[in-house]
């Protein structure tokens, strides 16, 4: 079972009125799993190939499941520390966690956790990735160049200079269901999630992530959707940080649509805690941007749609 990460309380007065309007509206967004309970893990896929408690056999299997494709059963709440990078994903890879982690071995080198090359494809589902740092790169838990679904799982702890939990690069295929995007750090852009490509969010929860510059939650330059998810107590906290929630940037092609989403209690060192634009597009339906700081979406050109300041 995984528990569920909830920020700890805030003692900032709108703050805690930010932690609190997430735990009151989320739920009416579908998410109600999400807030203050567990995740059960699913049953493994029908012949899957058990992976044994060590990062050898996990990398042996990816290996394996690379050439011919397939789907991996990885050993119930084993931690799998890594010494050395794990193999691209370069086929059609199936991963189901059974609440095992992943991790970076504390005296590894920096690197990411899992890649995804271009033209691979990765599902992975009840798995922690954590402690990954792609110094000088993209995505220090996951690097999308391909096609990659996450689903019930947690991507907490990870660093990069951009996206230091999930990275979707130009012309690649992100899809993140149900699942927890928390604590990841970037030295550039996007804390919890830097998009290029096109990504889609849906009923997750994006909190605590910073990001140095833009998009301390999530940095767009792709489409991006965020559907019935919350983004809560992220931070862009550099001297320039903008978007402390969400940064959607550049130019016109930039696009990201907000369903039934929570954006409330971020906040940015330089202006637009909220969600912060910058040439592209912002689409808003049923959604809440409310008590960020210093303001939920000032700065922002063109306007972000039915926010307030």
């Amino acid at each position: 079972m995984i528990a569920s990460p909830i920020p700890s309380p805030i003692p900032h007065p709108s703050r805690r009125l930010a932690a609190r309007l997430t735990r009151v509206l989320l739920p009416a967004c579908g998410a109600a799993a999400l807030v203050g309970t567990v995740v059960a893990p699913a049953s493994a896929a029908a012949a899957a190939t058990p992976v044994a408690c060590s990062a050898a056999s996990l990398s042996a299997a990816i290996t394996a499941a690379n050439a011919s494709g397939g789907s991996l059963s990885l050993a119930t709440g084993c931690t799998y520390a890594l010494t050395a990078p794990l193999p691209a994903i370069k086929g059609t890879v199936a991963i189901e966690g059974h609440v095992a982690t992943i991790t970076r071995a504390p005296k590894a080198p920096p690197f990411g956790i899992l890649v995804v090359d271009r033209g691979g494809n990765l599902t992975i589902s009840h798995v922690i990735i954590t402690g990954g740092n792609a110094a000088g790169s993209f995505g220090g838990g996951i690097r999308n160049d391909g096609t990659l679904s996450v689903a019930a799982s947690i991507i907490s702890n990870n660093k990069a200079d951009y996206s230091g939990g999930i990275a979707g690069t130009g012309g690649s295929t992100t899809t993140i269901t149900n699942s927890f995007i928390t604590g990841n750090t970037a030295t550039r852009n996007g804390g919890g999630f830097a998009n290029d490509g096109h990504m889609t969010i849906t009923r997750s929860t994006v909190s605590d992530n910073t990001a140095l510059e833009k998009g301390g939650g999530v940095a767009n330059d792709g489409v991006l959707k965020i559907d019935r998810s919350a983004l809560t107590n992220n931070s862009a906290s550099g001297p320039a940080g903008l978007g402390g929630g969400i940064a959607n940037f550049g130019g016109p092609g930039a696009s990201t649509t907000l369903d039934g989403a929570i954006v409330t209690g971020n906040r940015a060192t330089a202006g637009t805690g909220g969600v912060y634009n910058s040439a592209g597009t912002i689409a808003s339906r049923a959604s809440t941007t409310s008590l960020n700081q210093p303001n939920n979406c000032m700065k922002s050109a063109p306007a972000v749609p039915l926010c307030s300041n």
